[in-house]
């Protein structure tokens, strides 16, 4: 793989200059040793030293991008908590009532929409969410492949905790899964 220099850009023997029927690039860009020159041109890895001349001013990853940035210490700190911690899976699978997941404010202890503001009214930090619902549930299968076995079990709603990549028991009522939620 050849180096690239930010001051001449991408270079390659092989390819032609202009192809036949090609625009000519350089009348409607300046010209990359023209534009001046970001913090990425000190880097050392192709990758960074590709953007050293892209006129967004970037920053490399280390100590003067967090100081730039302390607003973002946050979001990191939540980034690499949800990395590094203890993350829960739940799925609540909808049952055959017509309500469906978010269902009425009326709904029943049983429902998956009583499920759903159990869930949403702890704080439970790194949490992964899954809502199944009662029929059309392919799109959610492919993207969460194991919410396939996670259906409504004798056709209630029912809903599923797992930590650790083990499951616990489904429940099918708000209060049994809410003793689930507020295990350690």
């Amino acid at each position: 793989m050849k180096a690239f220099d930010p001051k001449s850009g991408p270079s390659s023997p092989e390819a032609p200059a202009n192809a036949p029927g090609d625009r000519d690039a350089s009348a409607s860009q300046a010209p990359e040793a023209s534009r001046p020159l970001n913090r990425l041109a000190r880097e050392k890895s192709p990758y960074l030293l590709q953007h050293a001349g892209n006129p967004v001013d970037w920053y490399p990853w280390g100590a003067e991008a967090l100081e730039r940035a302390p607003a973002n210490h946050l979001a990191f700190a939540a980034a690499l908590d949800f990395a590094l911690g203890p993350v829960s899976e739940i799925t609540i699978s909808a049952g055959a009532s017509k309500q469906g997941i978010e269902g009425g404010s009326e709904a029943s202890p049983s429902s998956a929409a009583a499920m759903l503001r159990a869930v949403r009214e702890r704080y439970l930090p790194n949490i992964v969410l899954a809502c199944r619902p009662a029929h059309g549930s392919e799109p959610l299968e492919r993207l969460i492949p194991h919410t396939k076995a996670q259906v409504p079990l004798s056709g209630k709603s029912t809903a599923y905790v797992c930590r650790g990549y083990a499951c616990l028991m489904p429940v099918h009522d708000v209060d049994a899964l809410a003793r689930q939620l507020d295990e350690e």
